[in-house]
Formats: structure tokens, C-alpha cells, sequence
């Protein structure tokens, strides 16, 4: 699991033993984070602000970042003629969202099954995640309540029509986070929305 959190707090501890450089080293690996770019809270002496990663720190840290997220992919075939229906009762396909694109699946059982945290996840990344060429698609085995009011993407749930894309995904929590490659490949499936992002955003490098 790639933890910012918990590599600040390990470049806190070196810090405080005097080790600078492996201080900085360690805070490189959290400012590389695609998903949610964090600056370095000051210490309780203030004495965070005087550590410098350098370039090459950085470069290291965002190399590191992509051996540790690239080695645990799915190389999995998915049934990418699934229908789906969305909000207008128009029908369409896992194939037609795909088109050559990265592709990061909501599936829930219900709309209201997904927390608010990550649904604010994917808004505060929506406009990054648009610039990298990434789709966000939510799906729900039931159909969607009214739309939610958010600012940065679509968060209208398509319906599931006839469970094939929960079959197709091999789905089985009430919610998961999926994410399809430009081949229409499965690369990820998991619990986690930070997970998965951090996918898509390394995979559209």
C-alpha cells in the first residue's frame, strides 16, 4: 500500500535523529503521490520547512512510486459487451466507455453505498483525471437515486442491466473500484479508492 501519511511521519523520525537526507528521501516518496499531492506540515519546531528534496530525490521517489503500483497489476479479460443504462434510459456498453481510454469503475450494489469521502476523492481529482485521459464510470446494480450535486464529474450511476457487468468484473462487495486499461484489459480490482486512482494515473503515463 503507497501511504503519504505514513511517509511523512518516517521522514519526521529521521529528521529528528538528524538525518536530513533520508528525511528528504522518504518526503519525496509522498510528494510523488499522483492522487492527492500533500506539502509537508511543519514540525512542532518548524524545523520541516528547512528540508530540500532535490531533483533527483524527486525523479527516485516517482520511479519507486511506479515499480510499487506497476508490479501488483491484473492482466485479466473482461467481458467488455456488458450493457449498461444510464440516468436518460439510454443503453450502452462496457466496450463504448472504454474506446481507447482508462477507464476507473465505481460498482456498487447502491448509489448510497459509496461513501461521501470518495465520491469527494474523485471530485477534488476529476479535473486531473480528465487532463490524463482517464473516464470515471459509476455503476449500480439498482437505479440511481437522484443526481448528485457535484462540481468536477459525472456522478450519475449507469445501472447494471442484468448483472453482467458485476459477472464480467467479478465483482463480489457491496463496493468496489475497478480499472480498465486503453485494451479493454482489467488492471486493477480492489476496496480502496486511493488505490485506484493511483492506478489510473499511472497507467496513463
Amino acid at each position: 500500500m503507497w501511504n503519504p501519511e505514513v511517509f511523512f511521519q518516517a521522514a519526521e523520525i529521521h529528521r529528528s535523529a538528524g538525518s536530513d537526507r533520508r528525511a528528504a528521501e522518504l518526503l519525496a516518496l509522498s510528494v510523488a503521490d499522483p492522487v492527492t499531492p500533500l506539502e509537508a506540515p511543519l514540525a512542532a519546531d518548524g524545523q520541516r520547512a528547512t528540508l530540500v528534496i532535490s531533483d533527483e530525490q524527486l525523479a527516485a521517489a516517482r520511479t519507486t512510486m511506479y515499480e510499487r503500483v506497476t508490479a501488483a497489476l491484473l492482466d485479466e479479460h473482461v467481458n467488455l459487451d456488458a450493457r449498461l443504462r444510464a440516468a436518460t434510459g439510454e443503453e450502452t456498453t462496457l466496450r463504448e466507455t472504454v474506446r481507447g481510454r482508462i477507464v476507473l469503475v465505481v460498482q456498487a450494489l447502491r448509489p448510497d453505498f459509496v461513501r461521501d469521502e470518495a465520491l469527494s476523492l474523485l471530485d477534488v481529482n476529476s479535473e486531473r483525471l480528465h487532463a490524463a485521459g482517464v473516464r470515471t464510470l459509476l455503476i449500480a446494480q439498482q437505479p440511481a437515486p437522484a443526481i448528485l450535486e457535484r462540481s468536477g464529474f459525472d456522478s450519475r450511476f449507469h445501472q447494471d442491466v442484468g448483472d453482467q457487468a458485476w459477472a464480467g468484473l467479478r465483482a463480489w462487495r457491496e463496493v468496489q473500484y475497478f480499472v480498465l486499461d486503453r485494451s479493454g484489459k482489467l488492471r486493477h480490482r480492489g476496496e480502496d479508492p486511493e488505490a485506484a486512482l493511483r492506478i489510473s494515473f499511472v497507467l496513463s503515463m
